[in-house]
């Protein structure tokens, strides 16, 4: 009688043991993966953010060659050229 009653708490111990240690388990992943996902999702927004800047800059540059004509032109080209092979 002591004897299955001692294996019944060891087995309780054990599961219960277990039980925890998967808990843990399972809110350390999920803890991971949320870190992640934040992560992620801080990065796309400021690759897109980055991307949205180059487009504007972009966006700068045409309306500036569009505004010059002619010489001006020309002399900004080479501006713009030289300024780049430094």
């Amino acid at each position: 009688m002591t004897t299955s009653l001692f294996f019944l708490i060891v087995n309780a111990l054990i599961f219960f043991t277990a039980l925890i240690y998967f808990t843990a388990l399972i809110y350390f992943t999920a803890l991971i993966y949320f870190t992640a996902l934040i992560y992620f999702t801080a990065l796309i927004f400021f690759t897109a953010h980055i991307n949205f800047i180059a487009m504007f800059q972009y966006l700068i540059k045409v309306n500036e060659i569009k505004t010059k004509k002619g010489v001006d032109l020309l002399n900004y080209l080479i501006e713009y050229y030289k300024a780049v092979k430094l």
